[in-house]
């Protein structure tokens, strides 16, 4: 006769009621040293937890550090040359990537993205000659807006304001979905679309007629327009688009130019009739004036060249958006 096996009892655990066994075996994953190498404890494979029982604190929305960089996107508004990028991206640190504004920095006349926003000697495309930089990105920083700075290579270095495919209906839409899903995202780490408060167009020279071509197709949400010595003509129409809505600003300064000082001149005639009180012209204090003005036309001392640089922050200060942290 063989010898019979002793029979198995289960531990006294496996015998408790399913609440007290599933607490215990919470307890057992919560204090027990990780093993990779040992099997898990009877029935703990078995325990379902909630989805929700592990939650982890949100990453901040503060950008820890300056980013700056140019790139190129999967839709392009003008020709390039080999080496030459589509836009400059600068993002200041204290951004908040959860919701921002965004400043597009339309350039004049053989404009060079890369040397407009650097502060430094840069190249225009790779292996080119440095040139000095306009330090755009810097005089951006200094407004203390919280806002992103991007700048489209408009023209290549050509003698001409020509909008390319901005004049497009749906070509800005595009453009500015490929900004942000192939580079605000991936590359700042912008929440996403709606992570952008409000668009501030900011157009030097020639690049008026970029903006004319934006407003026009009225595809952004553009709050701002600020036109540094670059109102050449569309008065009529930059007074009808800040007519349109009551949250709209235009903003001219000009030069001793008779084109941008008549065109500015006229741009604050239309804004007077249709919205008294609100217009400023020729204000002792521009910073100021912007305070309760919704459009300011005021004439600069600066050479044409110098505006931007000279009157960048301080116009971007004075628009009210939101400040940074940092």
């Amino acid at each position: 006769m063989s010898a019979r096996a002793p029979a198995t009892r289960s531990p006294r655990w496996a015998r408790s009621p399913r609440w007290t066994r599933s607490l215990l075996a919470l307890l057992l994953l919560l204090g027990t040293p990780r093993a990779d190498s040992a099997p898990p404890p009877p029935g703990l494979e078995t325990l379902a937890l909630p989805s929700d029982t592990l939650v982890l604190p949100p990453a901040s929305p503060r950008l820890a550090a300056p980013i700056h960089l140019a790139a190129r996107l999967s839709v392009s508004s003008h020709t390039r040359p080999t080496g030459a990028p589509d836009l400059v991206v600068h993002a200041p640190a204290g951004v908040d990537l959860h919701d921002t504004s965004l400043i597009v920095y339309l350039h004049g006349w053989e404009g060079c993205a890369q040397v407009l926003a650097a502060s430094g000697a840069t190249p225009c495309r790779a292996g080119e000659a440095p040139q000095p930089g306009w330090g755009l990105a810097d005089r951006h920083d200094e407004a203390g807006t919280n806002s992103i700075m991007v700048v489209p290579q408009l023209m290549w270095r050509a003698q001409s304001g020509n909008p390319g495919r901005f004049r497009e209906p749906g070509f800005a839409s595009a453009w500015l979905e490929a900004l942000v899903d192939e580079v605000l995202v991936p590359e700042l780490g912008l929440r996403g679309r709606e992570a952008i408060g409000e668009i501030v167009l900011v157009a030097h020279s020639g690049g008026y007629l970029t903006g004319l071509s934006l407003l026009k197709n009225d595809e952004l949400p553009i709050s701002s327009l600020v036109l540094l010595d670059a109102l050449y003509g569309g008065a009529d129409q930059v007074a009808a688009w800040a007519l349109a809505d009551p949250q709209r600003r235009a903003i001219s300064l000009f030069t001793a130019h008779p084109g941008t000082r008549g065109q500015s001149l006229r741009l604050a005639q239309l804004a007077e009739a249709g919205i008294v009180g609100s217009v400023a012209v020729q204000p002792a204090d521009l910073r100021e004036a912007m305070q309760g003005h919704r459009v300011v036309v005021s004439q600069t001392a600066d050479p044409h060249g110098l505006v931007p640089e000279r009157s960048l922050s301080t116009v971007l200060a004075g628009l009210g958006l939101p400040t940074r942290s940092g």
